[in-house]
């Protein structure tokens, strides 16, 4: 009962009966009770307006667990709307970074005339390629000129070698190659002579040859048959000759085969790098990212986990008069009962521990999000399953924390009073 129920109770008891249907005061009280109802209307209808805007079917039985949530939900609003304008701070700063690296970008590639192409990561991969097949025309180049330098160096010796032995027309390469066997078969048949020159040398001192002397031949004495002997010998080594040139050119050929496999086989290996490159890149910045988000979780669970779990056990002890460390939070803050080595889920406990249990964990959160400025407390009936042995536990609950925070505690029955 109200204080005002109580003295209007008060003033109609000290009316006279034989006076009370008349009397000003039950005029004045029923004007009070007149305009009470037409203001308890009024807020009704304000409700009901709210609540129909807010798109909530009311139910006047549930006026209030409605208005709880309505104000939860612009709480929630509010918190929203702060965390889209900072999202949107953000974004603006991510715009500006964008369009500042997208400037950066298209002046780079402005410099190798890919300015029109700027905006898309082909553009990169387009001036790489770029990159690579100027590397390779500079090689080429190089190459080139050293050839060039070379066949000047053959051409110039190729003069001084018509100079010398005075050929006539352009000696061409088949006239050369054609000396060149000449002049190698002329340099191996001298060697011969040579050696059967020694050895004609070391039979003489070794040997009385001077009554052959008057017995070798002439040279106009060979006959026929001996000089074609010669010229099919002649034959036969020029084209022995022949073949093991052949066989040099086709070994030439596959060494410059071998050698372009090489060079196509280093360039597959300088991309292969490339990638292990930008493989181990990935992985640097994804184990950072790793570090990171574990050294988030750790301030975390450092900075609001651990305290609610502490927060969460006195307000257990308070509640039950139980000091054991019986529940744990985890990082969704759901709790869990710790039972025989395992956590297990408070769904099968009873109502009245369901009720403790969510009394205290929204306790810890409220412990934990305001460190500076205190909010009062509202408690709408929270005991209402608690036995009489838990309800002097509530008692000294609330007493506790009405040291810390203001409290309004609401209930519909003497007991829980």
């Amino acid at each position: 009962m109200t204080l005002l129920q109580t003295t209007k109770k008060e003033e109609l008891t000290s009316i006279p009966l034989d006076n009370w249907e008349d009397s000003p005061e039950l005029a004045q009280v029923r004007k009070e009770l007149t305009e009470a109802q037409e203001s308890i209307t009024q807020i009704e209808e304000k409700i009901k307006d709210v609540l129909y805007r807010a798109q909530i079917l009311y139910q006047e039985n549930k006026v209030l667990d409605m208005l709880y949530g309505l104000q939860r939900d612009l709480a929630d609003y509010a918190e929203y709307e702060k965390r889209l304008s900072e999202h949107k701070e953000q974004l603006h700063g991510v715009e500006e970074r964008l369009n500042r690296l997208t400037a950066e970008v298209k002046d780079f590639m402005g410099r190798y005339n890919e300015a029109e192409n700027a905006d898309g990561i082909e553009a990169f991969y387009s001036v790489q390629d770029k990159i690579k097949r100027y590397a390779l025309l500079k090689d080429k180049q190089e190459k080139y000129e050293t050839d060039r330098m070379r066949l000047e160096e053959v051409r110039t010796k190729q003069e001084d070698f018509i100079t010398e032995y005075e050929l006539t027309g352009q000696a061409d390469t088949e006239q050369l190659n054609a000396l060149r066997e000449k002049i190698g078969l002329l340099e191996t048949k001298e060697e011969a002579f040579k050696r059967r020159n020694a050895a004609l040398e070391e039979y003489r001192r070794s040997h009385d040859v001077t009554k052959f002397d008057n017995m070798v031949p002439s040279g106009d004495d060979l006959s026929a048959e001996q000089i074609t002997e010669q010229i099919d010998a002649l034959e036969k080594e020029l084209k022995q000759e022949q073949l093991n040139r052949s066989s040099y050119i086709k070994q030439q050929e596959e060494f410059e085969e071998n050698l372009e496999e090489m060079n196509e086989k280093n360039e597959r290996l300088q991309n292969k790098e490339e990638e292990l490159q930008k493989a181990e890149n990935a992985f640097y910045v994804v184990s950072k990212t790793l570090d990171c988000l574990t050294e988030a979780k750790e301030n975390f669970l450092k900075h609001y986990l651990e305290p609610m779990q502490t927060s969460f056990d006195r307000y257990y002890t308070m509640l039950s008069g139980d000091n054991t460390d019986a529940y744990d939070l985890d990082v969704n803050f759901n709790v869990k009962k710790r039972e025989q080595g395992q956590l297990r889920d408070t769904e099968l406990l009873s109502e009245g521990y369901k009720d403790l249990i969510g009394l205290c964990r929204r306790m810890a959160m409220i412990d934990a999000m305001y460190k500076n400025e205190m909010p009062f407390l509202i408690f709408d009936d929270p005991f209402v399953n608690q036995d009489d042995e838990r309800l002097k536990y509530g008692v000294r609950f609330l007493g506790e924390v009405g040291k810390e925070y203001q409290v309004i505690y609401l209930t519909c029955h003497t007991s829980r009073v």
